[in-house]
């Protein structure tokens, strides 16, 4: 069995992102359940101080652009695809909205 010795590690503003699966995203309003799960995990994270400053703001505007988008009749893939690749730059330190925003982008070329 492994033991660690974590004695005098300080860990500031950790935080874990709940449970977001694009992988069952089967149609456009799936996908866009799921991005709102995205916003609203997001939000949480800003809120336990995991994303700061600019990077939140930025962020915020990102998820909120692509979730207009998703909103359209016909969603451009090319402009969704960037809005959450920007997130996902923004939310580096975050492991489980990098993995939702990863998957987002690759549930973009089956769905849309």
């Amino acid at each position: 069995m492994a033991t660690f010795n974590i004695q005098h590690q300080t860990v500031q503003h950790q935080y874990s992102a709940d449970t977001i699966n694009f992988y069952q995203s089967q149609t456009p309003d799936d996908f866009f359940h799921q991005l709102k799960n995205l916003q609203i995990e997001l939000q949480k994270a800003i809120e336990a101080k995991a994303i700061t400053g600019e990077k939140a703001v930025e962020a915020e505007m990102h998820i909120k652009e692509a979730l207009l988008q998703a909103e359209e009749t016909t969603p451009d893939k090319k402009t969704l695809t960037e809005h959450l690749a920007s997130a996902k730059e923004l939310v580096t330190n975050v492991d489980g909205l990098v993995t939702a925003c990863t998957r987002a982008i690759e549930s973009i070329r089956t769905l849309f």
